[in-house]
């Protein structure tokens, strides 16, 4: 049968709740809830704020994030500048000053790993000062460029760190709203299951299923329109989602030939084409609704003549 458990994604949790506070207004009157329409709407209204909110702080982050590996990127070509000047003055094999400069032992390649690169750039200040030959003013190879680089580098990760704690304090809100909304919806359900009867159709008026309805989708309300395109291709549409279907399937029937409709279509959330279709032949176009539990009963259908 049925059921009516707690969506576990935010959006449609909160599809849930919008529904549910279009049936707790419309019963107001009748049914004295504690989940009553107010409450049902501060949930999914917070459940949204902190959404936007944690979206915002997720943006803020990726922006700073951003940032550091533009800086990053940056000492990167400094230190590719350093080494330049390295091979010019001291030559290409690894000797002292290498060492000295950061490089592991026994290479003069640059580390491919940002840690091992911020090794090295740490060192060039001091290593620029003992070594002024190294200087080269017109590639900007100066201890000032060097000393304000890593006081930018400071400054990104200071702002990265910011970012990201509240990034984390936004997730925790959306967390606990999401959890608080899921329990306010719980807490509807339990409250209906004690004043209405497993088949009343007021389950239906707050988006919910009836504890008597089964599992599948319900049959559709109407027949799909459906256009002949020429060359045996017919568009299809106006597939709306029945009670509990996820999506739909496409079924056809030549009439006179076919004893019943037979699969047309994927699994289908909207308008589709199909192809390869007989043409001269009259065909009735029928659509379900499927779930992770089965297919639904057949739409009434619609009746087209292929070109």
């Amino acid at each position: 049968m049925a059921g009516n458990e707690a969506p576990r994604d935010s959006d449609k949790l909160q599809q849930a709740l919008e529904k549910a506070v279009i049936g707790a207004t419309s019963h107001a009157a009748t049914l004295n809830l504690k989940h009553d329409a107010t409450r049902l709407n501060n949930a999914r209204q917070t459940l949204f704020d902190t959404e936007v909110a944690l979206d915002k702080a997720q943006n803020a982050f990726d922006g700073a994030d951003h940032n550091r590996a533009l800086k990053d990127n940056e000492i990167e070509a400094f230190v590719k500048t350093l080494k330049e000047a390295l091979v010019y003055n001291f030559g290409p094999e690894f000797g002292p000053v290498y060492h000295e400069a950061g490089f592991p032992d026994n290479t003069t390649e640059i580390p491919d790993d940002s840690s091992g690169r911020h090794a090295i750039f740490a060192r060039i200040p001091g290593l620029l000062t003992d070594y002024p030959q190294l200087v080269n003013a017109a590639k900007n190879l100066t201890v000032a460029r060097a000393t304000a680089l890593g006081t930018e580098w400071t400054g990104v990760l200071g702002v990265l760190t910011n970012k990201e704690g509240l990034k984390d304090t936004a997730e925790t809100a959306r967390n606990n709203a999401f959890k608080a909304a899921r329990k306010v919806f719980i807490g509807l359900v339990d409250e209906l299951d004690e004043e209405l009867s497993s088949n009343d159709i007021i389950w239906w008026d707050f988006g919910l299923n009836r504890p008597d309805d089964p599992a599948t989708p319900d049959a559709p309300d109407a027949p799909p329109t459906v256009a002949a395109l020429g060359a045996g291709t017919i568009y299809v549409s106006s597939l709306i989602l029945p009670r509990r279907a996820d999506a739909c399937f496409v079924r056809t029937q030549i009439v006179g030939e076919q004893n019943e409709p037979h699969p047309a279509s994927d699994r289908v959330l909207d308008d589709t084409t199909l192809i390869n279709q007989p043409s001269g032949k009259t065909l009735r176009v029928f659509y379900c609704g499927v779930n992770e539990d089965g297919t639904g009963p057949l739409s009434p259908f619609a009746e087209i003549v292929v070109l």
